[in-house]
């Protein structure tokens, strides 16, 4: 079993980013129940959920060597990448998600409304200032300089608030039995 802070070693993350098989299945097997878990909650398909996790670490494999190993936070990555392949597999829908509620696309609007109503509850478990670097990171998508800049933290810090609370939230959303 990987340890918790496995996905953060600046060995693994290294190794990962110069193409280690191993790295990559530690990464792979820490967060992947993660991923899996936000692609259900916002597709409600299991199989879909599936194929968007594999998605996401092909991407992550694919990208690999062009991330700075030192400012990677493997956990806002993968979440970012996730966000942008279920985007995507919206847009492909036809991005209808604006219809009237009862069809497909009013049923996509209504996913998309649980998961946002899902994540918001778990940032409310997060003490003010972790969920405003949490914010600047995820949503505003600043690094961990810009974020230290704003927030008169240093950037050690930075990061280690970024991956507790997303430990956190991640506690908080990840599908306990069944993910991949």
């Amino acid at each position: 079993m990987v340890s918790t802070h496995d996905e953060d070693d600046p060995a693994v993350v290294a190794a990962f980013v110069a193409g280690d098989a191993d790295a990559f299945a530690r990464i792979y097997e820490r967060w992947s129940p993660l991923v899996y878990s936000l692609a259900l909650r916002s597709l409600k398909q299991i199989r879909a959920a599936e194929d968007v996790t594999e998605h996401v670490f092909t991407t992550a494999w694919d990208r690999r060597a062009s991330i700075d190993p030192d400012q990677l936070v493997v956990s806002a990555w993968l979440i970012r990448l996730t966000h942008d392949e279920l985007a995507g597999r919206a847009d492909a829908a036809g991005g209808a998600v604006t219809t009237a509620p009862g069809g497909p696309a009013g049923e996509a609007a209504e996913q998309d409304i649980i998961e946002r109503l899902s994540v918001t509850d778990g940032l409310t478990h997060l003490d003010a200032p972790d969920r405003r670097v949490l914010q600047l990171a995820l949503v505003d998508h600043l690094s961990h300089d810009e974020i230290a800049e704003r927030t008169n933290l240093p950037p050690l810090a930075v990061r280690a608030k970024i991956h507790q609370s997303l430990m956190t939230l991640r506690d908080q959303l990840e599908v306990q039995t069944g993910a991949h």
